[in-house]
């Protein structure tokens, strides 16, 4: 993320804690960041210079009709230079902003078949346990894996897949 991203992200965050709305925020940049994603098109349309500035404040006005003033005050922002496609960019920094001062702390957990609730209990309470943080899973599910998984966190990673195992043992055959 270049630094005017992290400006963009820190200057957002520090307006949300100003006004002491940083969950609401957060769940607004979160759902708009979706919204973005599943529509393409908003990406060429605000970036076209066929569409006059005027007309891009209202699209985002009737896009965004509830969303917190300074957020659509930021899209209009951006949405104006042609520069929507920073937002997934500030987005994800204003989420880290967010973690880190919630104390929360993500895990990327991909498993070969779906988790039971009972499993990702087990990994949220051992990873709280380890870093003495709230945790957060983001999961997904690989077949490739074969069996187990692999947690990735704070710049760690622990891979306890079937599919590693077996290429350690061939390395060890061979």
């Amino acid at each position: 993320m270049t630094s005017d991203y992290k400006n963009y992200a820190l200057a957002l965050f520090e307006l949300a804690k100003e006004e002491n709305k940083t969950d609401s925020f957060f769940e607004e940049l979160t759902e708009i960041d979706k919204i973005l994603s599943e529509n393409k098109e908003y990406f060429k349309i605000f970036s076209s210079p066929a569409i006059s500035e005027a007309q891009k404040a209202a699209l985002i006005d009737e896009a965004f009709l509830s969303i917190e003033p300074t957020i659509k005050k930021f899209m209009m922002f951006i949405a104006q230079k042609s520069a929507l496609s920073i937002f997934p960019a500030v987005k994800k920094g204003f989420a880290e902003l967010y973690y880190e001062d919630k104390g929360i702390l993500i895990a990327h957990v991909t498993s070969a078949v779906s988790l039971s609730e009972e499993e990702k209990n087990k990994i949220i309470e051992k990873l709280s346990q380890k870093t003495g943080k709230k945790i957060e899973l983001k999961l997904s599910v690989d077949k490739a894996l074969i069996g187990g998984a692999v947690i990735s966190y704070d710049g760690k990673r622990l891979d306890g897949s079937v599919k590693t195992k077996l290429s350690e043992l061939k390395k060890c055959l061979i």
